[in-house]
């Protein structure tokens, strides 16, 4: 099976770094990172793998990432489909999305499936 290439994502990573001055980055484990020292000046944005989808990563554990999200000092932002234990769980106060085409969502590598991309944030 082809494996997800994150070359082009970490460049353009790379790039939004150099525009952000004084900026600590870091790309971490959301469930593994310490935020005890994360207060109203920071800001914590996580991309899981999606709740409810399989690929050829492991997901994670979506009740303890919510737990902790909802926990946060900081401004956070979290992508992902939109669904019921989310919106019933999770303390946000916005929410946007965005219909899109994804190859990752098709079956027959060319073909684009329409997805709905939600990013929840609590300010």
């Amino acid at each position: 099976t082809e494996r997800y290439n994150p070359e082009p994502y970490l460049k353009r990573l790379l790039a939004a770094k150099e525009l952000l001055t004084d900026t600590f980055l870091t790309c971490a484990d959301a469930l593994e990172l310490d935020y005890s020292d994360f207060d109203k000046h920071d800001f914590v944005y996580m991309d899981p793998p999606y709740y409810g989808t399989k690929a050829s990563y492991p997901n994670v554990d979506h009740e303890k990432l919510i737990e902790i999200i909802n926990n946060l000092k900081c401004k956070w932002a979290l992508s992902g489909y939109d669904n019921v234990l989310y919106a019933e769980k999770l303390k946000y106060v916005n929410k946007y999305q965005i219909e899109r085409n994804s190859e990752i969502k098709s079956s027959a590598k060319g073909k684009y499936t329409a997805v709905t991309e939600t990013l929840w944030t609590n300010y």
